[in-house]
């Protein structure tokens, strides 16, 4: 009803559904924790015990939201974050193109092999690289440890491998590198070296080689590459995820809402919506009925028969394959199941640095602009993140 629509965020949404008992069934969140600590998400292991496809998502998926022997919420979409590689570029240019498993110095070196700078705009741009280098970088260098430098206990952002991810970026983020780099270039060279005024529209336009992003974009690009419109057309689109041997997921949750009268099927509803290789296969049919619909997510199950169905409609798909036989796996959406981590990561106060008191996310902004020494204060912000963790958590179990 229009005449009654009343102007709300989501949690004070579900904050005023949970206070008259009518929580939805089920819902969507971007932090489940916050939905558990709240009150509003139904511990849904029993139901999922004796599901046979449940028991098919990799346990590293199943795990991410148990807490105390209790499961809050389950998988409704995974993606990757990495590298596309535009293979045209590097068949015209006679380079082999990256694939699963390159170094990320490698990786470096074959977008320079195939950059051409020029004054017509008709340039190659090799790379983007992506500005959350720096906490993705820890993770790529040591197996211990996952995205923000999260062993799975604890921070550790005074490892010396994010001073290593420092430096790496510092290594790549100058001006000299504008010519291979497109997230290094300023717009006045964007526009002379390839028609476009920002760093992203290089790629769209054909022009670039490698570009970082979340495999959500699959769809749209391997249907742009098919498109004589398109700058992509012809491209060979392929995704080969993270340099080395570890892939980095984000994944999308659905939570079955506290006190539901209807659990079993919430649960129906959420595999459809989700896991559940019926849901998916529909989403398959669709694709097959009309050209314009893509998916741009793999089957959460492992079923070969689902994935199989999938990669028929891309063809191109030859390396992503391999990412998705990946085993070791770290996870970007850390404020989806890691007490506190808006504060570890952004909002926490750090405090005194210079003349001021900060937040955490500035500490992380001046390392990556070379403002402050990292050795002078690693230890504090370890231990400012570590401390916002430990108090979340006991918030939530006491």
């Amino acid at each position: 009803n229009p005449e009654s629509q009343i102007d709300q965020n989501w949690d004070e949404f579900l904050g005023a559904k949970a206070s008259a008992k009518k929580l939805p069934d089920v819902f969507m969140h971007g932090e489940v924790l916050k939905a558990v600590q709240m009150g509003w998400a139904e511990d849904i292991k029993s139901l999922v015990t004796n599901d046979a496809e449940f028991s098919k998502i990799s346990p590293d998926l199943l795990n991410s939201t148990e807490l105390n022997g209790a499961l809050y919420a389950i998988p409704l979409k995974a993606y990757y974050w990495g590298y596309y590689v535009n293979n045209k570029i590097f068949d015209d240019a006679g380079v082999e193109a990256p694939k699963v498993g390159i170094s990320f110095d490698e990786l470096l070196q074959k977008a320079k092999a195939v950059s051409e700078p020029s004054n017509d705009g008709t340039g190659i741009s090799g790379m983007r690289v992506g500005g959350d280098m720096q906490f993705w970088y820890p993770g790529y260098a040591n197996t211990n440890l996952g995205y923000y430098t999260w062993d799975g206990e604890k921070y550790n952002l005074d490892a010396p491998e994010y001073k290593q991810a420092l430096e790496k970026r510092s290594e790549i983020f100058n001006e000299a590198n504008a010519q291979y780099y497109s997230d290094v270039a300023d717009s006045e060279f964007l526009n002379l070296n390839y028609n476009n005024d920002n760093e992203f529209s290089v790629w769209d336009a054909g022009k670039q080689a490698i570009r970082w992003e979340a495999s959500y974009m699959l769809g749209t690009w391997l249907a742009w590459q098919n498109d004589p419109t398109r700058g992509l057309y012809g491209a060979n689109i392929d995704f080969i995820g993270m340099p080395g041997d570890k892939q980095m997921m984000i994944v999308d949750y659905l939570v079955i809402g506290k006190g539901t009268k209807h659990p079993e099927e919430a649960l129906l509803f959420a595999k459809w919506m989700g896991f559940g290789a019926a849901g998916y296969t529909r989403r398959l049919e669709l694709v097959e009925e009309n050209a314009n619909y893509e998916i741009n997510f793999t089957p959460i199950v492992n079923d070969e028969a689902l994935l199989s169905k999938y990669l028929e409609k891309y063809p191109t798909l030859i390396e992503f394959q391999k990412v998705i036989a990946t085993q070791k796996i770290m996870f970007e959406s850390l404020s989806k199941n890691v007490p506190g981590y808006v504060n570890s990561r952004w909002d926490g106060q750090f405090g005194q640095l210079g003349s001021e008191t900060v937040q955490i996310k500035t500490v992380h902004d001046q390392f990556r602009d070379g403002l402050v020494n990292f050795d002078d204060v690693a230890e504090r912000l370890n231990e400012m993140a570590n401390y916002y963790y430990t108090e979340a958590k006991k918030q939530m179990f006491k």
